[in-house]
């Protein structure tokens, strides 16, 4: 979810929503599945942002101990295309579409959504 937000909210961020919480999610979320070049790019970013002092310190320690990982992501968390068959970084200059063909990426959020109204229909 945060890789989808990142890719398409490069420009422009909306009201309310910030770059620092997507970063640092992102980059969470990708130092434990063994995504070790998307979470050092994100940790990276984080260091340009203005970051609340309570994330401070566990960014910085996160950003040190993501320099003893391997410099690339496990092959199969990569995206591939589903017209050419290439296999894409996670993090795409180009944006959220393959880098071959420029077919865009088709997210669904099915199970997010899935997982999302189970919780609240539990709690009601």
């Amino acid at each position: 979810m945060a890789r989808f937000l990142l890719h398409n909210l490069s420009q422009e961020i909306p009201y309310g929503v910030s770059k620092v919480s997507i970063l640092y999610a992102l980059a969470k979320q990708s130092k434990n599945m063994g995504a070790y070049k998307m979470a050092r790019h994100a940790f990276d970013k984080l260091q340009q942002l203005v970051i609340p002092r309570r994330f401070q310190q566990a960014i910085d320690l996160s950003s040190i101990t993501i320099r003893s990982k391997p410099f690339q992501d496990k092959e199969e968390l990569l995206p591939m295309c589903s017209k050419c068959s290439t296999t894409n970084p996670l993090l795409n200059q180009m944006g959220n579409q393959c880098i071959n063909c420029q077919q865009p990426f088709v997210h669904s959020f099915y199970a997010f959504e899935f997982c999302l109204w189970s919780s609240l229909s539990l709690k009601m």
